[in-house]
């Protein structure tokens, strides 16, 4: 059994501590004021839509409400623009802290930093006797 990876509890600690990537995308607010804005704006269109807040819908509609927003197909009055608020806030620090967990590495195939233990065939093609075979050899 696999815990699930904490992906909520992650990126709130992101926010809370203002951890950025250093870009900041026109004419996206700072990280802080970003979320805080993208989920009243995504909270908004679904009351828009659905008559309810995004957190009471069901998976399907959450999804499609999403995938709307993502088209730029949206109801709500937003002052920032959908696709970016969806693409460049909250789906760029979803997967970058889902994929910065230990428990998510398998699936692309990487065997875990060098560290301690470092590299030793560092040749292109060639790999350490503890690394993951690469699929499709």
């Amino acid at each position: 059994r696999t815990d699930p990876i904490p992906v909520a509890a992650m990126v709130d600690a992101a926010i809370a501590e203002d951890r950025t990537t250093g870009t900041r995308w026109h004419p996206l607010p700072p990280m802080k004021e970003a979320w805080s804005r993208a989920l009243a704006l995504i909270d908004a269109e679904a009351q828009t839509v659905h008559r309810r807040p995004f957190a009471a819908l069901s998976p399907e509609e959450r999804g499609d409400l999403l995938h709307a927003i993502d088209r730029g197909d949206t109801r709500a009055p937003w002052d920032l623009p959908p696709q970016d608020i969806l693409r460049k806030v909250v789906l760029e620090e979803i997967v970058r802290a889902y994929y910065a967990h230990p428990a998510a590495w398998n699936e692309i195939g990487f065997g875990g930093p060098a560290s301690p233990r470092g590299y030793v065939r560092l040749a292109a093609g060639r790999q350490d006797p503890w690394e993951a075979p690469a699929r499709g050899r």
